[in-house]
């Protein structure tokens, strides 16, 4: 079954007639499968480097040798810390070949993360290309298994792995301020994967990049659907760098999957002539987050060929449990673009507080039962108890408790309105407040904080925004310390100081107070005012329409004579001396912001 765009009857009939049989696989039978069809086939291109099927396979099972000659047991928990490379995948596929559970980890991630990890998870050993020495566990470097792994057997292993073996751990953000790790079995993956190799017509000889941080589950569609179906991985150096996204997407690849947020990002990073002219592959799955008509709209004009995919899924219930498609926002009648329907064996439930169904039309919470959903968290019954049920279909089943509210529009698809708790997502990555707010009471000079979302005008954009209560708060030292105990991508955008967070009469949190206190917000406020500076600054000389935090001066376009343009334009227009070398040696967005921030007059 093809993937195309359907009548409502003709797609119901198809998701009634077509049922896998595939129960008794793991994701060990499908890349197995894929290397005696494809043996010289491309598998895996990373720079000027390119690894056959054969090449992949022999190497992954000498390393998976040399892992049981580490007296591993089924099911060891093994964390992959890797900068992007070959030997990323290598590793997955070595690490699942010796029975053991993956945990991914992008290069990125603060040490500290790791430690967390590691200790909640009681994994035995870190395969990284970094010199660590992390407590409780055995660092292995990437070097020191290449030497050792030269002697050992490329056949297989023959370990015996079942369909309800655990295959990945993901560690989701948590609401207590530690992260969950969700387990994941090989079932489960092989259902997704054989689903999606089918509804987006996967062929055998197409290229998919990877692109996004290992640790996001919304890579691991980019990374083993194409091993599994004949295709190959292109991987780009650097995660979630959209220059090189950009610069690397041909009109032959099978698809690209990115967050809604990338979507913004490609098409305000290029020129009008340059996005028109970019190469693209006919198919574009989103997921991650909340996708709008604003942030296609771009798209669709520019090419109304392409087809598109909503995506939904929790990582508790693997990847992506629902799906809506589309050619153009003509198919779509609200400004939310729905999330549709379920994958194949996969139930989606709509229930009110005491798991009743709620009626056609009204609000309910998302429950997901079916092939999909995990066994659980990580040495953490108590938490499993509470969000994995028993299906309510009787089927002895397992449901999974989303927290995310939905209804059913007018044409039968699920619309996503929401969480039910303070969990959001931010560029597709699944984030707990309450975890940015106890990273940042770990910090001496915080007494108290509460972290809340914020979104632009058109909804395609919303980031963190931290109030901080404390007489010696200086949110400079703030944002340093927590680069220590955070990843990138969860440190808040906006950071302010205020005398004593509100709280309602039942001694909450009065986050509509705080929401309002950020309305009122003026230009008193030194970083909304020195990021709007160099905001329009940038846009001007960098001829670009958007500017974020994340962004590089000199990967958007500038060059020394710019930024020497850049500083006479402060010094003409805000009477502000602003030294060269802060650009020259630090040209990240953020840092010149904060420089400015320090430099402005009546700080």
């Amino acid at each position: 079954m093809n993937l195309q765009i359907v009548e409502r009857n003709e797609r119901s009939s198809l998701l009634e007639d077509y049922c896998f049989t595939h129960e008794n696989l793991t994701l060990i039978d499908l890349f197995k499968k894929s290397v005696r069809e494809n043996s010289s086939s491309l598998a895996i291109e990373y720079e000027k480097e390119k690894f056959s099927y054969r090449s992949i396979d022999q190497l992954s099972n000498q390393m998976a040798h040399y892992l049981l000659s580490l007296s591993i047991n089924m099911e060891t928990p093994i964390v992959i810390y890797l900068n992007n490379g070959p030997f990323l995948i290598i590793s997955i596929l070595a690490t699942i070949k010796a029975g053991c559970s993956f945990i991914p980890q992008d290069s990125s991630s603060s040490l500290g993360k790791i430690n967390d990890i590691v200790k909640d998870s009681g994994a035995k050993y870190v395969i990284t290309d970094q010199n660590l020495d992390i407590p409780h566990t055995r660092t292995i470097h990437i070097n020191s298994v290449k030497k050792n792994m030269s002697n050992m057997p490329k056949e297989d292993c023959n370990v015996s792995i079942s369909p309800k073996n655990s295959c990945y751990i993901i560690y989701t953000s948590g609401s207590t301020g530690k992260p969950k790790g969700v387990i994941i079995e090989h079932r489960n993956i092989v259902n997704y994967l054989l689903w999606a190799k089918d509804y987006y017509n996967v062929k055998k000889n197409r290229k998919v990049l990877l692109h996004s941080p290992v640790s996001f589950d919304l890579s691991l569609t980019s990374m083993l659907l194409p091993v599994i179906s004949g295709g190959s991985v292109k991987i780009l150096s650097r995660s979630n760098d959209i220059n090189k996204l950009i610069s690397n997407t041909e009109e032959h690849h099978s698809f690209i999957k990115v967050t809604p947020t990338h979507l913004i990002a490609i098409s305000d990073l290029l020129s009008k002539d340059s996005f028109l002219n970019m190469t693209i592959p006919n198919l574009i799955i989103a997921g991650g987050e909340l996708l709008t008509k604003s942030h296609i709209d771009k798209w669709v004009t520019r090419n109304e060929t392409l087809t598109f995919v909503n995506e939904y899924g929790p990582t508790e219930t693997t990847i992506g449990s629902t799906v809506f498609s589309f050619r153009n926002d003509r198919e779509v009648s609200e400004s939310i673009i729905p999330i549709g329907n379920p994958i194949k064996n996969t139930n989606i439930y709509l229930l009110d507080k005491d798991l009743n169904k709620v009626a056609f039309g009204e609000i309910g919470e998302i429950f997901i039962g079916g092939a999909g959903v995990g066994r659980g968290y990580v040495r953490n019954p108590k938490l499993t108890s509470v969000k994995f049920l028993p299906d309510i279909s009787g089927n002895g089943g397992v449901m999974y408790k989303t927290g995310d509210r939905a209804r059913y529009d007018q044409n039968q698809n699920l619309v996503f309105l929401g969480r039910e708790d303070d969990q959001v997502k931010i560029r597709g990555y699944r984030i707990e407040l309450g975890e940015v707010e106890n990273a940042l009471l770990k910090i001496s000079e915080v007494a108290n904080a509460s972290v809340i979302t914020r979104f632009n005008e058109n909804y395609t954009y919303n980031s963190l925004v931290a109030f901080l209560e404390g007489e010696n708060v200086k949110i400079e030292s703030v944002r340093k310390s927590l680069a220590s105990l955070l990843p990138q991508y969860m440190i808040p955008e906006l950071m302010i100081k205020i005398d004593k967070i509100p709280t309602s009469k039942s001694g909450k949190v009065d986050r509509k107070m705080l929401e309002n206190k950020l309305k009122k917000l003026d230009d008193k406020n030194q970083f909304v005012v020195s990021k709007k500076i160099v905001e329009d600054l940038f846009m001007e000389l960098l001829n670009v329409e958007q500017v974020s935090l994340e962004d590089d001066f000199f990967e958007k376009g500038g060059h020394s004579l710019l930024a020497i343009q850049f500083i006479a334009l402060l010094r003409e227009r805000h009477n502000v001396e602003f030294p060269l070398i802060e650009i020259l040696e630090n040209s990240n967005v953020e840092h010149i912001i904060i420089t400015l921030e320090k430099l402005l007059p009546n700080k």
